[in-house]
């Protein structure tokens, strides 16, 4: 099985600082870190409050199982609370060549 990538891109709510989402990230990374199959996790925002979490996975598995227990781990909740939920859109990328 391949490697995947989880890219999930958002822009905050109105009301939400970079500071803010930037220390909800630090409590979501802790939840990504204990979960088996992951690898690394980025997170990139441009100027225009686009932002981008790209997590890599061991496989397509190791997503799914920590997908089941994302909305209910609390070290997630202030993460959700920043993200405005009609912007947000998720996908997962095999990986098919690696330089």
């Amino acid at each position: 099985m391949s490697k995947v990538f989880e890219v999930v891109s958002y822009e905050l709510n109105s009301d939400a600082t970079v500071e803010q989402a930037v220390e909800a990230n630090k409590q979501s990374l802790a939840f990504a870190e204990e979960q088996p199959g992951f690898i690394k996790r980025s997170v990139i925002a441009n100027d225009n409050g686009q932002w981008m979490d790209i997590v890599e996975w061991d496989n397509v598995e190791a997503v799914e199982a920590a997908s089941a227990k994302f909305m209910d781990d609390t070290r997630n909740h202030a993460l959700l609370a920043v993200i405005d939920q009609k912007t947000l859109k998720m996908q997962h990328l095999d990986v098919k060549a690696s330089c």
